[in-house]
């Protein structure tokens, strides 16, 4: 097998483990109300995973909502989402057979046409490597645009993914309106600057856990 079928395979495989939260946020845009003016500053929460992979800040006005995986081959999600009803982050921790090399040096090839090909109408805007970085870990990014329907328009979104230690990878998915879009960056680039990731070894045994019977959220201010 060939180094590129086999950063390709990879790249397809954490595709489809991130497909649901991805999926799901598109889906969200058919709920589009017009945003409500703002304030930029607000006082920011700290979010910590309910299996400890890491924490995060963000703005409190932001609904969370933790999503439980629903068969063995999912993971689990977390969402933010902003109060004007359009704007929303999705967060999925999962496992990737690629070291960091073989991801950097397939993302920006490969990761474009597996989006295209796995989400109908997807237009890739811009595809960079190392512009982001989830706590010390250089990511790829795509900031993508799809049509919602002749009523809604165009959303936009950025979509990030990295490796980290034991091939866990991290995937944050921002969609929004295209008017919306920027409106809402700064908070999320925010949100992507304050992660911080649990240690890999314990990491490793938490992540993809599915027999807890309930999960509760743990925020503090």
């Amino acid at each position: 097998m060939t180094k590129s079928v086999i950063i390709c395979l990879g790249l397809l495989l954490i595709t489809l483990v991130t497909s649901t939260s991805f999926r799901y946020a598109m889906q969200q845009q058919s709920e589009y109300q017009q945003p409500s003016e703002q304030q930029r500053q607000e006082q920011l929460i700290t979010y910590v995973d309910p299996h400890g992979n890491y924490t995060l800040q963000y703005p409190q006005s932001w609904k969370v909502e933790y999503k439980k995986p629903t068969t063995l081959y999912d993971f689990p999600t977390t969402q933010f989402r902003n109060p004007d009803s359009v704007s929303l982050v999705s967060i999925e921790m999962s496992h990737a057979e690629l070291t960091k090399q073989q991801f950097e040096d397939g993302f920006l090839i490969y990761y474009p046409l597996l989006l295209s090909e796995r989400f109908d109408g997807i237009k890739v805007e811009n595809k960079t490597f190392g512009r982001y970085r989830i706590d010390g870990h250089p990511a790829g990014s795509i900031v993508f645009t799809s049509p919602i329907d002749n009523t809604l328009g165009v959303s936009k979104g950025l979509f990030l993914s990295t490796i980290l230690s034991n091939n866990q990878t991290i995937s944050i998915t921002y969609v929004s309106s295209n008017e919306s879009y920027s409106d809402n960056i700064q908070d999320v680039e925010t949100m992507i600057d304050s992660i911080q990731i649990k240690d890999g070894s314990e990491r490793g045994r938490e992540i993809g856990v599915v027999n807890d019977e309930t999960c509760s959220l743990s925020v503090t201010n």
